[in-house]
């Protein structure tokens, strides 16, 4: 799988509005405004096709020092991940820059960028939502090399592929019965 993904923006950079992508509607809505003063330290999107394993396309966080409109799309070169933990589930956060900027043209992995940016990212991610009543803690178990990142892509990419063939051939009735069932079982 290639290493520079496009990617739609859900949040800007230095926003303290959480859009998110409706896939009923198949539109960005606002989601809520951030109760703490933190505003996100990072452009912020998804890859369309993806499927994480929270039931989200899966997120990527895109390190620059210019604001992205929401909905446009931007191609990324991959650098590595942000394994994390959020409500209990798996909701991990790819990591990339902007391919066609030159600022950022030296980061070749995660080695190339600084620990500061890496700890700013990582108490945004673990405190922004610790005010707000009803949201649940979330845990940084770590970052990943870009070999991790393309793997996380290419399983996000079957999940979708693989979704979508159960959808076609056994219709939503079935998916919610099957889902249920394996909720049963756990």
């Amino acid at each position: 799988m290639k290493r520079n993904i496009d990617v739609r923006i859900e949040i800007p950079l230095n926003s303290k509005i959480k859009y998110e992508y409706d896939p009923i509607e198949n539109r960005i809505v606002v989601d809520r405004i951030l109760h703490s003063a933190m505003r996100y330290p990072f452009n912020y999107g998804y890859v369309e096709d993806t499927l994480d394993y929270d039931g989200d396309p899966l997120d990527v966080v895109i390190i620059s020092n210019e604001s992205l409109a929401v909905g446009v799309f931007v191609n990324v070169r991959l650098i590595g991940q942000i394994d994390m933990i959020d409500a209990g589930e798996i909701d991990t956060k790819l990591v990339g820059v902007i391919s066609s900027d030159p600022e950022f043209q030296h980061y070749t992995d995660l080695q190339s960028v600084p620990a500061f940016t890496k700890q700013k990212f990582t108490d945004f991610l673990e405190n922004y939502k610790n005010i707000e009543k009803g949201k649940n803690i979330v845990q940084i178990n770590g970052w990943s090399d870009t070999a991790k990142a393309i793997d996380t892509l290419e399983i996000c990419t079957k999940f979708n592929e693989k979704y979508f063939e159960f959808l076609q051939k056994n219709g939503k009735p079935a998916l919610v019965k099957k889902l249920t069932k394996l909720l049963d079982s756990n």
